[in-house]
């Protein structure tokens, strides 16, 4: 998988493989030699094939260690890789957390949108105090002033005591708290998912390639498909043996 560091030292350790063949397969031609053997041939398209697929796992690493603290999604990248190729490719996007499942649902909002905001607090508060005071101008036997804000105040329904006021508060924290980080790791999962594309699209990409240049560098191969008569060789070797 693409998460997996160790693909890359698996790269690596096939780079240095095929150093190894190519430097034996060198010792073993002549000096004078014109020709490049298929051997050759296939290890050096095989070096070129790998060496890419280090370049490409590194860029494709790259991304899946991608946050929303240090990278901003283009719009056409999210377009191209969550859209289309995992269309093309036939990939199945993971399951959304539970979270974000919610609030795409049709109709559906954010938990901390059904809960009172900050202003609305201070709202009822004031008008706690308000009507507090007035109850007890009441009392004192004057009669407490009326302005539009106390009307306002009067028109909103439910009454919080401090500590609903303060409990009401934190759950609003804890809600909005919650939204962020799934926002978070869904912005992660974006990124995990477009490496994961590329991952899919550089695999078909190299197994194309890969077949297409194996066919054709042993297809030059000469008498590949005549057929040998082993007899009249051994005979003919044995006539020059004889002279």
């Amino acid at each position: 998988p693409i998460a997996c560091i160790e693909k890359v030292t698996l790269g690596i350790s096939i780079l240095l493989s095929l150093v190894v063949f190519l430097l034996l397969v060198s010792k073993i031609l002549p000096p004078t030699s014109l020709v490049i053997p298929l051997i050759a041939k296939y290890l050096l398209f095989t070096f070129v094939m790998n060496f890419l697929s280090v370049l490409v796992t590194v860029v494709n690493l790259n991304f899946n260690f991608r946050s929303p603290r240090t990278h901003t999604m283009p719009n056409w990248m999210r377009v191209v890789f969550l859209e289309y190729l995992p269309v093309i490719l036939r990939m199945k996007r993971p399951k959304k957390t539970r979270l974000r499942w919610m609030m795409d649902m049709h109709g559906s909002s954010p938990p901390c949108e059904h809960l009172p905001t900050a202003d609305a607090l201070y709202q009822q508060q004031q008008q706690q105090q308000q009507q507090q005071q007035q109850q007890q101008q009441l009392m004192d036997g004057k009669t407490p002033p009326i302005d539009a804000t106390s009307l306002a105040f009067n028109n909103i329904a439910g009454q919080l005591s401090p500590a609903a006021v303060r409990a009401t508060e934190a759950i609003e924290f804890i809600a909005e708290h919650l939204k962020c980080e799934d926002e978070y790791v869904q912005i992660r999962e974006d990124w995990k998912y477009v490496a994961m594309t590329i991952d899919r699209l550089q695999l078909y990409l190299f197994s194309l390639g890969t077949t297409v240049g194996t066919l054709y560098i042993f297809l030059q191969a000469p008498h590949l498909f005549e057929a040998v008569d082993q007899d009249k060789l051994i005979a003919l070797q044995n006539n020059k043996t004889s002279t």
